[in-house]
């Protein structure tokens, strides 16, 4: 078999390079940040659009894998980043506190909706099933990640955290839009479904988007000046 590097690789590093020596600042990063938001509700209102509804349905009542992925998530990972813990004796003494503080709330946090429902249709998945996951896990994630966050991190100074203002913004900027192209599917569900790889290309271009604004915002916070590129070579 010839190894291939994947052109949206190539892509995503160079997001990361890009941000690190051009981040984008200022209003422009708000306006960055705004373009990433309506380009996820876009996203979402272009697969309620492509999808039918059984299909829909099928994804929902797919109980076995929402049950795996949950586990996965709030089981799982919580475990797999477990040694970090500034209290544990198995932590790798170059890990600087920071790093370590922020593999945990990696462990901890639901997956990133956007980017669960991007990756799936660009390796044609599931989508259904995998925006009712990804929702559900964000859901469950308000309640959950906090919690877990308290148990893995040995101070109590975990931030405040707002539940109504994520659930409204996972109805709005989610699943507001992914009904409205539901709605809409007699008169766009034909040409999606004639464009797939037009979707494809705007899924990509959601997560570049996301992964650029986000990158940015570490690089201007200080990224570099506190985080030893050596400790993040060996993380």
């Amino acid at each position: 078999m010839k190894f291939r590097i994947d052109t949206f690789t190539l892509l995503l590093l160079g997001a990361i390079v890009l941000a690190s020596f051009l981040p984008v600042t200022g209003q422009a990063a708000e306006a960055l940040g705004t373009a990433g938001t309506i380009a996820v509700a876009l996203l979402f209102f272009f697969h309620g659009a492509a999808l039918s509804r059984q299909q829909i349905i099928d994804g929902a009542t797919h109980w076995r894998l929402h049950i795996l992925i949950t586990a996965l998530t709030f089981v799982f990972f919580p475990l797999a980043v477990l040694p970090v813990n500034e209290l544990s004796t198995i932590a790798p003494e170059w890990m600087p506190k920071d790093l370590g503080l922020g593999f945990l709330y990696l462990g901890v946090l639901p997956s990133a909706v956007s980017s669960s429902i991007a990756y799936t249709a660009m390796a044609r998945g599931n989508v259904p099933a995998a925006i009712c996951s990804a929702a559900a896990s964000n859901v469950f994630g308000m309640m959950l990640t906090p919690f877990l966050l308290l148990l893995l991190v040995s101070t109590s100074g975990a931030g405040e955290f707002s539940v109504a203002e994520a659930l409204k913004d996972i109805v709005l900027q989610l699943l507001l839009p992914f009904a409205v192209g539901h709605a809409l599917r007699p008169w766009l569900g034909g040409y999606l479904s004639r464009n797939e790889s037009l979707m494809a290309r705007y899924d990509q271009c959601v997560i570049w988007i996301i992964v650029y604004s986000a990158f940015s915002h570490s690089v201007v916070s200080g990224l570099w000046q506190n985080l030893p590129v050596q400790a993040i070579v060996l993380a």
